[in-house]
């Protein structure tokens, strides 16, 4: 099996209580190659320990802070199993 890109169909924005009239499609993967040196980036970790990682980012020299959650996500026992 070999995954040659598709398209990703959204139905109802995160942000929305209604659905869209018409979804929006969206190539997938993204065709980073169509933008060129304008997708080009990195992401540098600054700081990092078990429970925060702050890094920043190369294009608009934005600060990221991430945090580790406490609980699981909703159906991450369903359909992920960790590595033994």
């Amino acid at each position: 099996f070999q995954w040659t890109g598709g398209f990703i169909s959204l139905q109802r924005p995160p942000w929305a209580s209604e659905d869209l009239q018409q979804p929006v499609k969206v190539p997938y993967p993204v065709p980073f190659k169509l933008l060129g040196d304008r997708a080009r980036g990195t992401f540098d970790t600054v700081y990092l320990d078990r429970d925060l990682r702050i890094a920043r980012g190369s294009k608009s020299n934005s600060i990221f802070v991430l945090t580790r959650e406490d609980e699981r996500l909703p159906l991450e026992e369903q359909y992920y199993t960790p590595p033994v």
